[in-house]
């Protein structure tokens, strides 16, 4: 049997059959632990009395140690007493009668005093320890009963404060579903009411809708009327227009008719008054050529240009636009060389001649009313004259009848100066 120190390396060996006697000590803190401390009472000279210490399960280890111990015992065939030599040595159990061992001595015979003596020390040593090992059981029923007893509170305890904090729960689940069904039922009201409101004013609002629908129908119905009426109304105004428009035209036509008579009657009077001048003029500065009828002009102008204007006239023909154009480069070019133009236009083309350069620019009338043109052609050649202009250029006039005597005039008081663009 080795014994070792736990706090150091020492180690300390004993053989089982110099184990005299085995005893069990339990305390009330190794019951507790369920340890115990087992008493060696030995015949080693070295080692003598030890102790095994704080074991478990020390009943059980004690009792085989005592088995290991008799059994060696009746092996080396030791009874109560043995003598060991200083010599011996403690090596092998198969090597003790061998060579490890130098003398052993014989052990006497016990005698039957000693042997009743032992024998009634075994059985009260046994019946100590069943007293023991009874009352052991006992504590360890009483304990087990108190454990379960412990325990048995434990779970009472536990199942108690489970069942409370179930019931808790189930209390705190059902404040909350009633919370949840009051919460349901205030939405589902201030809902209800808010529906009730909604279908409120939407009712008021169907109801404005077809009070403004029959407003606006009446009113489409008003202003339809009013647009019947209107259209009757400018149906007969438009009926009126026309016939004060037909009218208008009429009188118009009519006097558009006697003026030009009248124009022709003037151009006939002058024509033969200008030819009597011509005569006059030709019978005093000629009076041979006079008489020879051949020789006169059969017409004002084909000979003689009495309409010509002291200044150079030139006539410029073509496109309204291309001719203005024109126009206005003549001038340029002949006011840069220092010399003074006038320009004769129609009425609707005096704004292409204001850019600043043309100066004099002067109305001759309009196409669209030839009699403008031919009644003042001769006095704004004559205002001509009067500024000194020495340039003059003139727009073409050839529409129409009248048109073309005016054209005719102009052409030769321009001496046939006529510029194509």
């Amino acid at each position: 049997m080795c014994i070792r120190d736990r706090l150091s390396t020492k180690e300390d060996e004993v053989r089982l059959y110099r184990i005299m006697d085995l005893s069990l000590e339990r305390k009330l803190w190794q019951r507790l632990f369920g340890l115990g401390t087992i008493k060696c009472c030995s015949a080693d000279k070295t080692l003598g009395d030890f102790e095994i210490k704080n074991i478990k399960d020390s009943k059980n280890v004690k009792e085989m140690i005592s088995e290991l111990v008799e059994e060696e015992r009746s092996r080396k065939r030791v009874s109560s007493r043995e003598y060991i030599s200083h010599d011996m040595d403690d090596d092998d159990d198969d090597d003790f009668l061998g060579a490890g061992i130098k003398n052993l001595s014989n052990i006497d015979e016990e005698s039957p005093e000693e042997i009743a003596k032992k024998k009634a020390e075994e059985e009260a040593r046994k019946k100590a320890e069943e007293e023991a090992k009874k009352k052991a059981e006992e504590e360890a029923k009483k304990k087990a009963e108190e454990e379960a007893k412990r325990k048995a509170e434990e779970e009472k305890k536990r199942k108690e404060a489970e069942e409370a904090r179930k019931k808790a729960a189930a209390e705190k689940a059902k404040a909350e579903a009633e919370a949840k069904k009051q919460q349901a039922i205030d939405d589902a009201r201030k809902n209800a009411e808010e529906a009730k409101k909604h279908a409120e004013t939407s009712k008021k609002t169907i109801e404005e809708c077809e009070k403004t629908e029959k407003d606006l129908e009446k009113q489409l119905e008003e202003f339809a009327a009013k647009k019947q009426n209107y259209d009757a109304k400018m149906a007969q105004e438009a009926e009126a227009k026309k016939k004060n428009d037909a009218e208008l035209l009429e009188r118009e036509e009519k006097e558009l008719d006697a003026n030009i008579a009248k124009l022709k009657k003037e151009i006939s009077d002058t024509n033969e008054s200008a030819k009597k001048e011509s005569d006059r003029i030709l019978k005093e500065s000629n009076p041979d050529t006079y008489k020879n009828n051949a020789l006169r002009p059969k017409a004002p102008g084909m000979k003689y240009t009495h309409y010509a204007p002291k200044g150079e006239l030139s006539i410029v023909e073509g496109d309204r636009l291309a001719a203005a154009e024109k126009i206005r480069s003549l001038v340029a070019e002949k006011k840069a060389q220092g010399y003074k133009t006038a320009i004769l236009c129609d009425t609707d083309n005096v704004s292409l001649y204001d850019d600043g350069v043309c100066e004099n620019v002067y109305d001759a009338g309009s196409k669209k009313n030839e009699i403008t043109v031919s009644a003042g052609l001769y006095s704004l050649l004559r205002t001509c004259d009067d500024i000194g202009a020495q340039y003059i250029y003139s727009e073409s006039f050839e529409e129409g009848d009248m048109g073309y005597a005016i054209m005719n005039r102009l052409i030769k008081a321009a001496g046939h100066r006529i510029i194509s663009c």
